[in-house]
């Protein structure tokens, strides 16, 4: 029996679509680009591969985005799952870790994944990061039966990259053919996720999602109980004196051998001493 599906926010399937539609566009460019990667080629293998990839593609279109969304669709699925406590049945998004008993064509994807993740990474550091929080508002509350689960961005560039790859596999099954494909996707969707970024954050905040307030934490630790002052140091110290003590203030200096404006033994005093100079 397959598990019911899961609560998606309306906001993350917009954003969702807006993804969706920007890979099929970036496959589209890419059909040009692979041509023109064709004609400068010096290469008659490249150039053999890079001609097969463009004629696949643009006969393909079709197969490759339904095989994109179907990825995309699955990722976020078990990112909501995984929030709301249900199992997981997808291994989209595992890490390195929980990678066992794969054949080598499913670490070849992961691998291109990441390396497609990183790029992202550093050309949409900024984009990311406002996606992050508010990604975080939106999952921390409503949509969550578990806290303590770490909120983890469902639109993040390694699920991006894997789908992307994927989808790709379904084109051809000729290996050359597959890497200088999902080269150039992966070139012409990178150049246009920062404005994506930037409009799935502008259009979620017009939605009314808000990034997470800070919010003060008390934890266990020095000073948060009274009851150690009562073991501590400070209490074998000698008592202050001098301008340390506890009563000490303008004109009532104290101490031994001093200036006092009250007692002293052996100084100046302004109403009696032993030994000194005296008003009184």
């Amino acid at each position: 029996m397959n598990p019911p599906l899961p609560r998606i926010p309306a906001a993350l399937t917009a954003a969702a679509q807006r993804l969706k539609v920007a890979a099929r566009d970036a496959a589209q460019r890419s059909v040009d680009a692979l041509g023109l990667a064709a004609l400068a080629s010096a290469s008659n293998a490249e150039r053999e591969s890079l001609l097969t990839a463009q004629f696949e593609l643009n006969r393909k279109q079709s197969a490759f985005a339904m095989s994109f969304n179907e990825h995309l669709d699955e990722s976020l699925a078990a990112d909501m799952r995984r929030r709301e406590g249900g199992v997981r049945t997808s291994t989209i998004g595992s890490s390195w870790q929980s990678l066992t008993l794969v054949d080598d064509r499913q670490v070849e994807i992961q691998v291109s994944a990441e390396r497609f993740a990183l790029t992202l990474q550093h050309d949409c550091e900024w984009e990311l990061r406002d996606i992050d929080a508010l990604m975080a508002g939106l999952l921390h509350h409503s949509y969550s039966a578990r806290p303590e689960v770490e909120i983890r961005n469902p639109l993040r560039p390694e699920v991006i990259g894997k789908a992307m790859v994927s989808a790709c596999d379904v084109i051809s099954d000729r290996a050359s053919v597959r890497k200088v494909m999902a080269d150039h996707v992966a070139r012409s969707l990178a150049s246009a996720m920062p404005a994506l970024y930037s409009l799935i954050a502008q259009e979620m905040r017009s939605a009314g999602v808000k990034p997470p307030e800070m919010a003060v934490r008390t934890v266990q630790g020095p000073g948060n109980e009274l009851s150690q002052f009562a073991t501590t140091g400070y209490d074998t110290l000698g008592k202050p004196i001098g301008m340390d003590a506890h009563d000490s203030g303008p004109g009532r200096l104290t101490g031994s051998g001093g200036l006092s404006t009250r007692s002293g033994s052996g100084g100046l005093s302004t109403r009696s001493g032993s030994g000194g100079l005296s008003t009184r």
